[in-house]
Parts: C-alpha cells; sequence; structure tokens
C-alpha cells in the first residue's frame, strides 16, 4: 500500500499499511480494483458464501489481522 488509495466508500485517503479489501473487475486486457476500508466495504450479494481465506491476501495477514478480517466478513454477511 502507497497511502494512495483512496476509499471507494468514504472517499478518504486509505493510510499506509491499513489493511484494505478491494472489489475487482475485469475491463478488458486489465483488471480493475476499487480499495475499501474495512468499515465501508459492502460484500456483494454473489460472495455472500465466500470464506475469509477465498480473498487474496488472506492467507499473508497476521494471525490478529487474520481475526479482525474474519470479524469484518462476518458484519458484511450480516449486512448482505
Amino acid at each position: 500500500a502507497s497511502g494512495r488509495s483512496k476509499c471507494r466508500g468514504c472517499y478518504d485517503t486509505i493510510e499506509k499499511g491499513a489493511m484494505r479489501v478491494s472489489n475487482s473487475s475485469e475491463m478488458g486486457d486489465y483488471t480493475m480494483a476499487k480499495w475499501f476500508h474495512l468499515d465501508c466495504f459492502k460484500l456483494p450479494r454473489t460472495r455472500k458464501d465466500a470464506a475469509a481465506s477465498d480473498f487474496q491476501g488472506f492467507t499473508s495477514l497476521s494471525k490478529g489481522d487474520k481475526k479482525t478480517f474474519q470479524d469484518s466478513l462476518d458484519d458484511w454477511k450480516e449486512e448482505t
């Protein structure tokens, strides 16, 4: 993370080193990633059955960050 990403939920800067999540989509020859703060992300209905390990980068998180992410995923599923 460079500290230049903007959250597509609140439009504030995502601080360098902060945990973030993206919603990616294929755009022809490239993939477009829209980055969000964990608190701003909304789980797409098509991913409501997703496991934390389905998200790229999850396995490289620290134990504490994995728990934080899992807690956020549980919250997103309740909102979906």
